[in-house]
């Protein structure tokens, strides 16, 4: 039905077939490479040439997928591999995100987020003169990319000594703080590979960021100047992201994913290239912020991803909310900056009276009963730490009576004088409104119960 052929680098091809059956099951004679002079045709499903003995080609990487597109090559020896595919998705403006665990499969929640620039006007098609490659060559919609369309390049160093590295400079605006870049890459015949921001100028060393990576076994090997994290999102792709913590108000920054390990006093290292070795690239993003957030596809100008907001209003909450008692039941993964609390729900009645549940700036969980727009909340507090995007389980029950939390199986003090309004609004992720404090994360489960529950089943 349809027919492909790929460039994938030292003369080799990368050839597909996409073809439909009437249902029936087909033998593994059935699939074929065969000889052809390119005229003579196909006699009883053979293919009928003079053969010297001497010429020939050479074939590597043969496979068969019941599906409409053909994946990324997946080694088999004896026996068929049944593999999970992972693709990642866009969604409509206005349609919930609920996410799944792309090597798992496991439900995630509802994904919900700040509102996100990707500065980088070319995320995708790294041949754009827009992106800087000295020495490098590369070979665009060469593998299939996390997306699940043939849309992956491959970066391959150039057979000189010289150095080799793809990068863009002045990609972060002026008198902007903090920033985050990230970056989905594939190990090809390299598998180390460092990525890193300069500021300022192209190459000033002295304040540079990075982190080496090897895709290999999929972990930072090593930083300077940075945090740095690195997911696995299937299919051998990950997604490596550096935040710099020396970069600050920078006039210009240059990102770069470099083939060799540059010294922290050079501003690069030379290496011997081949012409064929490389890694595979996908996916590049720049955000002004302190963390990442989910992945803004650009093509020829930077793209600004809308906030989310989520919340049951006045008709739809009267169907199920018990007025003057409740115990709501979350469980949620945030990104909590030191400077800004995160909601996981705000159970409000305009801007006065509510309850609520939040992540608090030194990490620990905080929840409040506040009446009629006083100025006291009736408040219970548990200390600790939490983990950025680790799973918690929490749950906060109230009264006229009594107001507690409890977290991962630990109750706080309870507050015995608590006054409670009717309520008509509740957030979810986020504060009333749909403020600034969304929780940057997955809401993995938010339960209502129209009472007071006992503290033991708390």
């Amino acid at each position: 039905d349809d027919y492909s052929i790929t460039d994938v680098g030292n003369s080799w091809y990368r050839l597909t077939m996409t073809f439909s059956t009437d249902g029936s099951s087909f033998s593994s004679e059935s699939q074929r490479i065969g000889v052809s002079d390119g005229t003579t045709g196909i006699t009883s499903g053979y293919f009928l040439i003079t053969a010297n003995g001497t010429d020939g080609f050479y074939v590597w990487g043969a496979q068969v997928e019941q599906r409409s597109s053909a994946t990324a090559y997946t080694a088999t020896t004896t026996a068929p591999i049944v593999k999970y595919q992972p693709v990642l998705q866009t969604a409509a403006s206005g349609e919930a995100r609920f996410d799944h665990d792309p090597v798992t499969g496991e439900s995630k929640g509802l994904l919900i987020e700040e509102a996100r620039t990707n500065l980088l006007d070319y995320s995708e098609d790294f041949s754009q003169s827009y992106w800087n490659k000295p020495n490098l060559d590369i070979v665009s919609n060469t593998i299939i990319a996390p997306d699940g369309t043939l849309t992956g390049t491959k970066v391959i160093a150039t057979a000189v000594e010289t150095y080799h590295q793809l990068d863009r400079f002045s990609a972060h605006p002026i008198g902007s703080s903090e920033f985050t870049a990230s970056v989905f890459l594939k190990a090809g015949e390299t598998t180390k590979v460092r990525f890193m921001l300069v500021p300022t100028t192209p190459n000033d060393f002295s304040n540079h960021s990075y982190a080496n990576i090897d895709l290999s076994t999929g972990v930072i090997l090593s930083t300077l100047r940075a945090n740095a994290s690195i997911k696995d999102v299937g299919n051998g792709w990950y997604r490596c992201t550096v935040t710099s913590t020396q970069v600050t108000s920078s006039s210009s920054t240059d990102v770069q994913v470099a083939f060799s390990f540059v010294n922290d006093a050079a501003t690069s290292v030379n290496i011997t290239g081949d012409g064929y070795s490389g890694f595979y690239i996908w996916g590049a993003q720049v955000e002004e912020a302190s963390f990442p957030t989910s992945y803004i596809p650009t093509s020829g100008s930077t793209v600004t991803r809308a906030v989310d907001t989520v919340s049951i209003d006045s008709s739809n909450l009267s169907s199920f909310l018990q007025q003057g008692s409740g115990t709501i039941y979350t469980e949620f993964s945030a990104y909590n900056t030191s400077t800004t609390s995160v909601y996981a729900f705000e159970l409000a009645k305009g801007n006065g009276s509510h309850v609520y549940l939040r992540q608090n700036t030194s990490s620990a969980f905080d929840s409040a009963v506040q009446f009629n727009g006083t100025s006291v909340a009736y408040r219970s507090i548990l200390s600790g730490t939490v983990t950025n995007g680790t799973l918690n389980k929490t749950v906060v029950a109230y009264d006229e009576n009594s107001h507690i939390l409890a977290a991962e199986g630990t109750l706080s003090a309870e507050d015995t004088s608590v006054q409670v309004d009717e309520f008509t609004e509740l957030w979810i992720g986020t504060s009333y409104g749909g403020g600034t404090h969304r929780i940057n994360g997955h809401l993995n489960k938010l339960a209502y119960y129209p009472k007071r529950l006992p503290n033991a089943t708390l």
